[in-house]
This record gives structure tokens, sequence and C-alpha cells, in this order.
């Protein structure tokens, strides 16, 4: 397998953190497309890569396979999953109904500064969108929406994004268009002017078509954004 440039050696850090530094380097790569669906991963050449021993590597792989972002085999390589749209899709649907719950949640607690700085994230994520670069562009559209988790104040919600996510932004960078993505700076627009003007129910509506309607620009034909009245 080709290795991205070596990283700096994390030998020092405790083998518990660079489990983790493994994990979510190994990951990075997985979302971003240097490593590509069936790719062959090689402990040997990704312990050369972040500079540390197989172990944490093994480690690593072990929970990748948990997510189903590779697969292994007994006395096999590790080969990276394909793209499920069906995972896909259906991660797209919970990530929407959690971002339009942490709207509802920030909505009752908001601050003008907090108003400002999603405006200043939107404007933050247009610029991204002119490099027509998926990591840029993906980067701070996260950024905007993590300023309302962040201020919804529920931990668990954040934590529970964090398995999700990894499956929707690994479609979008395979699917990127920014010409596409632009309708979201209008989907921003809008949950910012329902959250100002305090209507909550409204901020979570725009979030959730905002998610959805990107998704299935980008990512999956499957994910509709209809939302059912029941």
């Amino acid at each position: 397998m080709p290795i991205p440039a070596r990283t700096p050696s994390a030998r020092s850090t405790p083998r518990v953190l660079l489990r983790d530094l493994a994990h979510q380097r190994i990951l990075g790569a997985i979302i971003d497309g240097t490593f590509t669906p069936g790719e062959k991963l090689n402990d040997n050449d990704l312990a050369a890569w972040l500079g540390v021993s197989r172990t944490p590597v093994r480690e690593a792989l072990a929970e990748l396979g948990r997510q189903g972002l590779v697969e292994a085999s007994p006395g096999k390589q590790t080969v990276v999953t394909p793209i499920d749209p069906v995972v896909v899709s259906e991660a797209a649907r919970i990530v929407a109904a959690l971002h339009a719950f942490a709207c509802e949640e920030a909505a009752d607690h908001l601050s003008p500064e907090i108003i400002q700085k999603l405006t200043n994230a939107n404007a933050s994520f247009a610029l991204a969108l002119d490099t027509e670069d998926p990591n840029i562009a993906l980067t701070a559209d996260d950024a905007f929406h993590n300023i309302l988790v962040n201020a919804s104040g529920n931990s668990l919600l954040a934590q529970t994004l964090e398995t999700l996510m990894p499956y929707l932004r690994r479609a979008e960078h395979a699917h990127f268009s920014s010409t596409a993505a632009r309708g979201s700076i209008e989907g921003h627009a809008a949950i910012i002017r329902a959250l100002a003007d305090g209507d909550a129910a409204a901020a979570a509506r725009a979030s959730r078509e905002n998610w959805l309607t990107l998704h299935a620009r980008i990512g999956s034909p499957r994910v509709s954004t209809t939302q059912r009245d029941d």
C-alpha cells in the first residue's frame, strides 16, 4: 500500500494514547480517500508511517473493523471497505435529526455572541468553498455546526455525532462538489435567521433540511429531505 508522508514519531506517548492516535490518523486517511475502498492496509507500513509499534496499529484497526470501515480476515491483510450507500443513508438521517435537536437545545440559551459566531463561521465556509478543497470545505462546515452542538450543552450529543460523522464525510469527500455544496451557505443562513428570531422549531427544520439536502446532492441518492408528520 502507498503510505502518506511520515508523521512525527509518537513513541513517547502512552500506549493507550498511541492507539487513539493511530485510530484518528488511519480514520482520517480513510475519510479523505488517502486510503481508498479495497486498498490493503499493511500493519508494518502503517506503523512506520505513524512512528509507532504494530500493537497500537492493530488495536486501531480492530476498532475501525468494529466501525465497519475496514475488514480483516484471519491470516490476511486488512482491507478498506467500500462506501455502503445504505449505511450512509441511515447515518445521514440520524445526523440530521441530532443536529436539529442541537438547534432546539441551543435556542434556549443563545447569546448575540453565538449568533455572530455562526454568521462568521458561515462566511468562512463560503470562503472555504472557493478553495474547491473538500478537506477545507468540510472542516469549515463542521466548525459551523459544532457551534450549535457545543451551545446545546449536551456532551453525549457530541460523542454520538463523532461516531456517525465518518460515514457521511467519507461519502462527501468521494462525491464532493463545491458548486453543489454552495446551497449550504443559504441553508446555514436560514438556521441563523430562525435562531435570531427565537424560532427553535424553524431552526431545527432548517438544520435538518440542510443536512439531508446537502447529502442528497453530494453523497447518496437514497436520502430524502421529506419529513414525516407522524
